[in-house]
């Protein structure tokens, strides 16, 4: 059974109780869905493995931000949320943890905890404010486990993904006929970035360094359909000492990589070399 979370000011009182209203919500998945979402990846979780790990380490934290900032971008994306304090959490963690490493898919966590819990409630109030559609989902009760999709930034579905009578096998395979995932990779850990593009023949693009549309405009829409490799470094995510190492390596004026073999092929500022950077972007997708 689901727990519920809601908030009762008295002043401040929250408290938990069993509930199964969410199954009469209109539910993801669509059979025969003509237009399946596009999902990014978590190159986070490049080559990581996940014994003793904690499924949350696995997703980015939600935030105001970054759920705007998708909306914005017009991309698909995945929320998850959980508790501690939840049996069938639990129960999900190891699959859940799994899908994440196997496909390494972009997924947003809304992590509960006695501490949090009214601050997350009230960031989901907020962003359902601001999107009804959220709001229609969560319909002022928050359940866990539950997991949310935004499709193409425009509605939000809850994903059909866990019951009592139908534990989880695979999700892998669940959603891989579902979903489309793309070879976009995005890192927040230089680490992970370096550690990926050793390994891999990929465009590399500092995602906030310099134009913050130009990812977006120029080459989200031919990464999601290519089977290319894209690695994507958010620039504004990385510490001091990352920041440091980047600037070393890559030198800070240049925002846009070909990498081949490990190493560095061509580099360009998509700013001040903006022609030549669209040429190597369509060289490198062919189109």
């Amino acid at each position: 059974m689901k727990r519920t979370l809601w908030l009762t000011f008295l002043p401040a009182l929250v408290a938990c109780s069993a509930s199964n209203n969410s199954n009469a919500r209109e539910a993801f998945p669509f059979e025969n869905d003509p237009d399946r979402p596009y999902l990014t990846r978590n190159g986070d979780n490049y080559g990581i493995e996940g014994v003793g790990r904690a499924y949350q380490d696995a997703m980015r934290e939600l935030s105001k931000d970054n759920f705007i900032q998708n909306i914005d971008n017009g991309e698909s994306f995945l929320i998850y949320l959980h508790q501690d304090n939840c049996r069938n959490c639990q129960a999900a963690h190891d699959d859940i943890l799994n899908f994440l490493l196997d496909s390494e898919v972009m997924m947003y966590s809304v992590h509960f905890t006695p501490d949090n819990i009214p601050e997350k409630c009230n960031m989901l109030n907020d962003l359902g404010a601001e999107f009804p559609s959220l709001s229609n989902v969560l319909d002022g009760e928050y359940h866990t486990p539950d997991m949310i999709l935004f499709k193409n930034a425009e509605k939000a579905y809850p994903v059909s993904f866990y019951s009592e009578r139908n534990p989880l096998q695979n999700l892998y395979n669940f959603f891989k006929n579902l979903f489309n995932f793309t070879y976009i990779y995005h890192f927040s850990a230089w680490d992970r970035f370096e550690s990926f593009v050793q390994e891999n023949d990929c465009l590399a693009y500092v995602n906030g360094l310099d134009e913050p549309s130009f990812f977006y405009e120029n080459i989200y829409p031919k990464a999601k359909v290519s089977e290319k490799i894209t690695a994507v470094l958010d620039f504004e995510l990385m510490t001091e000492n990352e920041l440091a190492k980047f600037n070393e390596k890559y030198g800070n004026e240049k925002t846009l990589f070909a990498i081949e073999k490990g190493q560095k092929k061509r580099s360009l500022d998509v700013v001040d070399q903006r022609d030549d950077s669209l040429e190597m972007i369509r060289d490198y997708y062919g189109f």
